[in-house]
């Protein structure tokens, strides 16, 4: 996401817990130093699907 070759970001919310130190994240790498460096997005919709939430972002 760094190198802005992203336009978009879905994100489904749904009620499962998982993780641990080995895990996929959503974003991988060095990262930012600090907030006001971070890639701004634009919330473009909110869905409801059943038990889940889907975010759709835009860049």
């Amino acid at each position: 996401m760094k190198e802005n070759l992203v336009d978009e970001v879905i994100i489904t919310v749904t009620p499962y817990l998982v993780g641990g130190m080995s895990a996929t994240t959503l974003v991988d790498g060095d990262g930012f130093s600090n907030i006001v460096k971070a890639i701004r997005l634009k919330l473009k919709n909110v869905r409801k699907v059943k038990n889940e939430v889907i975010l759709h972002y835009e860049n």
